[in-house]
């Protein structure tokens, strides 16, 4: 915890802060609803976006269907991480199933218990936009809740922020919402809307626990951020007042330090850093945030860009209009770099330093215990508040314009909602209501189909059997054949005598001969398996062929692709050559 001066060792009640004399208060002590956002908000759904900048932000370029990643069988992990080779023939990894659902489904029925006046699909590429917009035309036939649904294709290598630009146009409510195509989850959306109304918050962002990898305490966990609320807050769940965010190391975003701004330290008085949770990729936006957004063209990631700018700003006077630059000015990206410059290796425009100091990630334990201030949070940059000062000043005439727009209101600047996982012994309903998954790697698909098909089986829709797995009434079964718990098998689908399924998903129409074993696997539809064959910690595509007494071991295996009889993989990115290929040299037993 970050404690201010005079605290005596005490940790300061969060409802009693004692902000700097030229700053906001952080938690306002009285709220209202935001009074430009009345009646429903819309909602934007990006698909492939988020899954871009994390690629460019580990340092890789995003594969896509038009350029797959390279490779054959032996590619190894790096080939394995991505999820474009099982869905070519679908067109983009958010239609992908998940539990036998389409990854893209679940937000969208999130969406729908809002009841937004408009949901914008925004997809990164043309062919994968033409995919996914085929699919929400049949889906339209269907739905109940008859949502307005528009599909919106961007540029490959877009960027959340710069999706939302494309279309500011289209944005009219109050408040946006803002969710990722790779989002799995059964919380409410409502209790974020809420939070967000009731605080007159300029941005509301939702982080959920990242989990470890097995039940041992001391395991590794899933990549996760760093996050800053009040201390004494957040520190289970529920709202709390966010004071920074930023890409955690193993996150694939980040570089390993903290950019703390002092005003904000001294502001806060005591701070939390949890360092175990990660970005939902859901977001509730006000006019003024996209209004900041509109005007910096440097900014392209909300996750990277737009979310640290608006938490280390929120106590400047007139936040957030302070931070929307002059739109007449041809320079606005530079201007925005002049403002707030400095940013540690070179960064500008989208989120420079402003008086901050960079603080270690290996120095954050240090930092919650230390009883007085470090040096470098105490160190002033008068270069910046000055540049800063003269910027606020040049737009006064955009904050009036800005005020009378959006009428009187409170602001409570940056708020996070989070998640509040449930414990194991909690019932079914309970699990499915506080899941939450980011699908967005080869490793994560495993992991949330294992979910839902167990704990938050209740997100699928799918009829529950006494025995806790799901079997379509279709589905036909062989003597002596047995279908453990958390397992789902769906329409059409035929299993041979003495085959074992445990913990896996299983499409429509797949045919498994005699004496196969399945496990912790997830098999796509019309996938035929030989007598014989084992599967463990594999996802199997679209139409595969996996011939007598193959053993597939922790592979990802393309569609159409045969597996040779008697042979065992391990650990390898099986596809067809004519699908994956891009190198020859890459291209030894693809097939």
């Amino acid at each position: 915890e970050r404690r201010g001066h005079g605290d005596g060792g005490r940790e300061p009640a969060a409802q009693a802060l004692r902000p700097p004399r030229t700053s906001r208060a952080l938690v306002p002590m009285e709220t209202q609803p935001h009074a430009n956002a009345p009646g429903a908000p819309q909602a934007v759904l990006l698909v492939g976006c988020c899954e871009w900048e994390a690629a460019a932000a580990a340092g890789g370029a995003a594969a896509t269907a038009a350029n797959p990643p390279a490779g054959g069988a032996g590619a190894g992990a790096a080939a394995v991480d991505s999820l474009v080779t099982l869905a070519l023939s679908r067109g983009a990894p958010a239609l992908l199933p998940v539990g036998n659902v389409p990854l893209l489904e679940y937000s969208l029925r999130m969406l729908a218990k809002v009841r937004t006046s408009s949901v914008l699909v925004l997809v990164a590429g043309e062919a994968a936009a033409k995919s996914v917009s085929a699919y929400v035309s049949e889906r339209a036939r269907t739905d109940k809740d008859k949502q307005q649904v528009e599909v919106i294709a961007m540029p490959e290598e877009c960027g959340s922020a710069e999706a939302l630009r494309r279309v500011g146009g289209k944005l009219h409510a109050g408040e946006v919402i803002v969710v990722g195509g790779d989002v799995v989850t059964g919380v409410s959306l409502r209790e974020v809307l809420a939070m967000h109304r009731e605080r007159g918050a300029a941005l509301s962002s939702m982080y959920a626990p990242a989990r470890s990898k097995s039940n041992d305490p001391k395991a590794k966990r899933s990549p996760a951020d760093l996050v800053g609320v009040l201390s004494g807050r957040g520190s289970g769940g529920g709202a709390t007042q966010l004071l920074f965010s930023a890409p955690g190391p193993r996150s694939g975003g980040g570089d390993g330090a903290l950019r703390l701004r002092r005003a904000v330290a001294r502001a806060a008085g005591s701070m939390r850093i949890r360092t175990d949770l990660f970005d939902a990729h859901v977001h509730v936006l006000s006019r003024d945030a996209l209004a900041v957004l509109e005007s910096r063209p440097a900014i392209r990631s909300i996750r990277e860009d737009l979310v640290p700018l608006l938490t280390r700003h929120q106590i400047d006077d007139g936040f957030p209009e302070s931070l929307v630059l002059p739109l007449t000015d041809v320079d606005a990206a530079d201007a925005g770099a002049a403002e707030d410059g400095g940013a540690k290796g070179g960064k500008s425009g989208a989120d420079g330093a402003d008086g901050g100091a960079d603080v270690g990630v290996e120095d954050a334990a240090a930092m919650q215990e230390s009883p007085s201030p470090s040096p470098a949070l105490s160190r002033q940059d008068s270069a910046a508040d000055v540049t800063r000062k003269a910027a606020k000043d040049s737009m006064a005439h955009l904050r009036d314009q800005l005020q009378q727009i959006g009428g009187r209101r409170a602001v409570g600047g940056c708020w996070a909602y989070i998640v509040t996982a449930a414990g194991a012994s909690e019932d079914a309903e309970a699990q499915a209501g506080t899941y939450c998954a980011v699908v967005g790697s080869y490793e994560a698909y495993l992991e949330a189909n294992r979910d839902l098909a167990g704990p938050a089986v209740g997100l699928t829709g799918h009829e529950v059997t006494a025995r806790d797995n799901v079997l379509h009434p279709s589905v036909r079964l062989g003597q002596r054949c047995t279908v453990g718990a958390a397992c789902i098998v769906g329409e059409g689908c035929v299993l041979g005598d003495k085959t074992s399924v445990k913990r896996s998903v299983i499409g429509a129409n797949c045919k498994l001969g005699n004496g196969v074993k399945i496990i912790n696997a997830v098999l796509h539809d019309g996938v035929n398996v030989g007598d014989g064959v084992t599967i463990q910690g594999s996802v199997v595509a679209n139409d595969a062929h996996l011939m007598e007494k193959a053993v597939i071991k922790e592979c990802q295996v393309g569609e159409g692709f045969v597996a040779a009889s008697g042979i065992e993989y391990k650990g390898e990115l099986l596809a067809k050559r004519d699908v994956v290929a891009r190198r020859p040299s890459a291209m030894s037993n693809a097939e």
